[in-house]
Order: structure tokens, then C-alpha cells, then sequence
């Protein structure tokens, strides 16, 4: 009686460690699954990024306390079985995310002749392939940089601001390379190729300079102030034939006295006043598809390359005349104006 007492007690002692060990098991479970399911940030696919992508990644495994497997050269490994397994479960989730994050094949390609092997299941091997990859890359890749910044032109950007944050990385990159240089040549690189664009702003950024008071942070402070000028447009409201918008700033423009918008530059060739490095109405072909005046803008030039008389030169070389109807034509097409 006593023997099957205690038989029955085993028994009962074993069924509740076993329930125990599968609701272990299913926690645990539930803890891998949690892993699994962090939301993805932002993909990396530009080294411009990386920065960003670094501190979002970093924050994002933070959450869910997976940041000592990027943080630490090496997380050791639990010696219980149980947590070893989960360990194991995470290691591989948090490398799994890394290379999700990171979408294109190519650029894995080239993480791996760094000497990055996907076999290794290691992330931080993976997350230091990664920063290394966007963060140094190749002598050629350096060597390129160089050339692009000595070469750069502000006409092939959209905007003022694209290249500021541009000629800004190349520093940044270079910065961090054998071919690094002196605040002030960098400087001097970006001034030369603002000149033929922003005379005055050169002018006056050369003489700031020859008296040793221009710095890297003063150029790109002229050049942001003038970016937020060209990027200034007026509301467009209840815009009639014959009048202009409510509420609109203008300046006069030191060329030909006219009033216009501020940030406007005046055109040599034609007289009107764009907006960007390209004037639309002497170059329509750099034009966007969606300027509703491209279509007669590339009539008018390709007649104006075709005929052989003298009175089809710039607007600006005719009579007093034409001089009138320009201005008759801004006033009673605004909106023309300032699309240009």
C-alpha cells in the first residue's frame, strides 16, 4: 500500500515537472517569436544613410534588449542548455534583421570580398562589415569621391539644398580617408565651383577669405540663407489676368530695376528672372515635362535657330517696343513669370 502511495506521488511529481518544462518551453518560444517580429526600420541602400541607419538600429534592438549582440565584440554564450538555446535563437534573429535592413545584393557582394561570411551567423561580424562597407569602401571608391567633389557643379542638381548636402558628404567621406584636406581648400573647391553661377556670392565670399574671415560653417551659411531665397515662392491665390497674388514680396532687381520675387536672378539672354541656375524661356529643353510653357518655349527657340534676319536676336537687343511688351506680357501672365 505504501509502495503505490508512493508510486502514485512520483508519478504525480513527474507530470508537473514535465508541464512545467513544456510551459518553459513555451515561453521561451513566445520570447524567440517576440524577436522575430521587430519592426523593420529604414533600409540602408546609400552611404549617406548610414549614420541614421545606425542610431535606428541601435535604438529599435534596444527595445527589445538584443543591442549587446551589436554593442559588445563578443556575447558569450549561457552554459544552461535552455538559455543557450535562446541566446542562439536571438544571435540568429538580430543577424537575420541586420541583413534585412540591407536590401540590395549587390552591396553584399561587395561585404563579402571585405571578408564577410554569411555562415559565421555572427552579428556583429556583420554589423561591422556593414558600417565598413558604407562607411570607408575602396581606394577607388575614394579616389572618385575626390574627383566628383573637384569637378562638381552646382547646375546639375535640383536645388541649391541638394547641393549643399552633397558637396557636405563628399567632405564628410573624405574626412575620413587619406585624401583628406584643410577646411580651407575644401572651401576654396566649393567657391570655385559656385563662381560662374553666384558671381556675387563669390565675390563676396573671396573677399571674406583673402581677409582670413571666411570658414568652412560661413560658406555653408551664405549658401543655406541664399537656398532659402530661391526656395521663397509666393502664394498663389486668386490670381485674375491683369493682377498679381495678395500678400506678394517683391524686390528690385539691381540689373533692370524691375520688381520680383526675392531670390530671382535676372537672365542676361532674355531679361526675365528664374527661379533656378537655368532659365526655362532661353533653355526649354532643361525644362521639366510639366511646365505647361515647354512646349512653346522649344517653337519659339528652335525658330529663333532657324532664321537668318537680324530682328530674331535676344529680346534684350531689340527695340524699346519689345522692351514694353515684355512687360506687358509679365503683367498679364504671372503665372508664366513665375514658373520661370
Amino acid at each position: 500500500m505504501a509502495e503505490a502511495s508512493i508510486a502514485a506521488s512520483l508519478t504525480a511529481l513527474t507530470e508537473l515537472v514535465k508541464a512545467q518544462q513544456q510551459q518553459l518551453a513555451l515561453l521561451q518560444n513566445n520570447q524567440n517569436n517576440q524577436a522575430r517580429q521587430i519592426p523593420l526600420i529604414s533600409k540602408l541602400t546609400k552611404a549617406e544613410d548610414l549614420n541614421a541607419w545606425r542610431e535606428k538600429l541601435t535604438r529599435m534592438l534596444e527595445r527589445y534588449d538584443l543591442d549587446k549582440f551589436i554593442t559588445n565584440d563578443k556575447t558569450p554564450e549561457p552554459e544552461d542548455p535552455a538559455e543557450r538555446r535562446k541566446w542562439l535563437n536571438e544571435c540568429l534573429d538580430v543577424d537575420d534583421y541586420i541583413q534585412a535592413t540591407v536590401p540590395d545584393l549587390g552591396t553584399w557582394n561587395g561585404i563579402r570580398g571585405l571578408g564577410w561570411k554569411s555562415q559565421d551567423k555572427d552579428p556583429k561580424k556583420t554589423f561591422d562589415f556593414v558600417v565598413q562597407y558604407f562607411e570607408r569602401g575602396s581606394v577607388d571608391s575614394f579616389v572618385n569621391l575626390n574627383r566628383e567633389l573637384i569637378t562638381i557643379n552646382p547646375e546639375k542638381f535640383d536645388s541649391l539644398v541638394s547641393f549643399q548636402t552633397r558637396v557636405n558628404f563628399l567632405k564628410e567621406r573624405l574626412q575620413a580617408s587619406e585624401f583628406k584636406m584643410d577646411d580651407k581648400a575644401y572651401t576654396w573647391v566649393v567657391m570655385k565651383a559656385i563662381a560662374p553661377h553666384y558671381p556675387d556670392l563669390y565675390a563676396r565670399c573671396l573677399a571674406r577669405m583673402q581677409a582670413d574671415a571666411l570658414s568652412w560653417t560661413d560658406l555653408m551659411a551664405e549658401l543655406q540663407a541664399l537656398a532659402v531665397s530661391q526656395a521663397y515662392e509666393p502664394t498663389l491665390t486668386s490670381i485674375t489676368s491683369g493682377n498679381k497674388p495678395d500678400n506678394q514680396i517683391l524686390v528690385q532687381c539691381k540689373d533692370c530695376d524691375r520688381m520680383v520675387p526675392p531670390g530671382r536672378r535676372h537672365c542676361k539672354d532674355c531679361g526675365r528672372h528664374p527661379g533656378g541656375l537655368v532659365c526655362w524661356s532661353c533653355e526649354p529643353e532643361k525644362a521639366p515635362d510639366t511646365w505647361k510653357y515647354k512646349e512653346t518655349y522649344m517653337e519659339k527657340k528652335r525658330a529663333r535657330d532657324t532664321t537668318t534676319t537680324s530682328t530674331t536676336g535676344p529680346l534684350r537687343q531689340q527695340s524699346g517696343n519689345a522692351s514694353l511688351n515684355r512687360s506687358a506680357f509679365f503683367t498679364t501672365n504671372y503665372d508664366n513669370w513665375i514658373s520661370m
